[in-house]
C-alpha cells in the first residue's frame, strides 16, 4: 500500500490480502474511515493469493489464514 494524493492505494502486484500473514486483512482493520473496499476488477482466488504469497516470500513460512468473512464479503460485491 502506498500513499496517493489524498488516499492510500493498494498495489495489487504486492497485495496478498494478508493471506500467509494474518487471519484478517490488516488494511481493513486499521483504516480510520472504513474506506477499504474490494475492487471487482482485481479479484483473485485463495489459491492465486497463496501462490502470490509464496512467490513474494519464498523463504518465509506462512502464518495466519483466511477468514470465511472475506469470502462472504466478496460474494456480496459480485
Amino acid at each position: 500500500m502506498s500513499e496517493g494524493e489524498d488516499i492510500y492505494v493498494v498495489d495489487f502486484d504486492l497485495c496478498t490480502e494478508c493471506v500467509g500473514f494474518y487471519d484478517e486483512q490488516q488494511c481493513v482493520l486499521v483504516c480510520p474511515v472504513d474506506a477499504v473496499i474490494f475492487d471487482p476488477m482485481h479479484t483473485e482466488s485463495r489459491e492465486e493469493l497463496k501462490a502470490k504469497y509464496l512467490k513474494l516470500h519464498p523463504d518465509r513460512a506462512p502464518t495466519g489464514g483466511w477468514t470465511e468473512k472475506l469470502d462472504a464479503e466478496r460474494q456480496l460485491i459480485s
